[in-house]
């Protein structure tokens, strides 16, 4: 019932997110936008935040799923050779989760390079093929972190987190003479990376810890079998 419920909610969510960030209601861009316009805050901010919640949505959607299969393929023989299947396809094609993080990295990175970004948010159909391309990458982070162990995902997670802030730091130390997004001013150039470097240390500064207390204050078995 827990599995099912938690199911439920995800699915909630997901689609929540994928109306609102999709045609034809696209309202958290027209949030974000009229927020940017209002404030004078970065454009770039938001897209990174939409970003995000794009990959959250295919996560979600991809959890939600999951569990569904794990429910269901213990009431009908139809879902349990579905769920089987599909547990043999992922094992094919990602045994080791990395198939399908290395997948998602490679486009997020490919949306974000300067020129496709620019041409993405000026044309229509590449805008909307973007959006499908981060929760397809939300998708694939979710197959291939469940692939990891539990040590594998923090270790993946972290270095995600510190990939964003190094190009954080670039961004920030050259918004004086480079401007690396070129339809945008390059002041915000500065508060995109002054973003990113602070997402990263408040990430590391709460999980990092927290890791490390979980870490050494799980109980050992040698000990406690003597």
């Amino acid at each position: 019932m827990r599995t099912l419920t938690q199911g439920v909610v995800a699915l909630v969510l997901s689609s929540a997110l994928i109306i609102s960030m999709f045609p034809p209601l696209e309202l958290i861009d027209y949030v974000f936008w009229a927020v940017s316009t209002n404030l004078d805050v970065a454009p770039e901010l938001f897209i990174m935040v939409s970003a995000m919640l794009l990959l959250l949505a295919g996560g979600l959607l991809a959890f939600s799923l999951h569990a569904f299969l794990s429910v269901g393929k213990s009431r009908s023989d139809l879902l349990t050779h579905l769920s089987s299947s599909l547990d043999s396809l992922n094992v094919l094609l990602n045994k080791s989760g990395a198939p399908a993080l290395v997948a998602a990295a490679l486009l997020i990175v490919y949306w974000h390079v300067p020129q496709i970004l620019d041409a993405a948010l000026l044309q229509f159909r590449s805008h909307l093929i973007m959006n499908t391309s981060l929760l397809l990458s939300g998708v694939l982070i979710f197959l291939g972190g469940y692939r990891l162990s539990d040590t594998m995902r923090k270790m993946v997670a972290i270095l995600g987190h510190m990939a964003m802030g190094i190009f954080g730091v670039y961004l920030l130390v050259t918004s004086g003479y480079n401007r690396f997004y070129v339809i945008y001013p390059i002041d915000q150039q500065a508060q995109l990376g002054l973003l990113m470097v602070i997402m990263m240390f408040v990430f590391d500064g709460l999980f990092v810890p927290y890791w490390l207390y979980r870490l050494f204050a799980a109980p050992n078995p040698r000990v406690n079998a003597e």
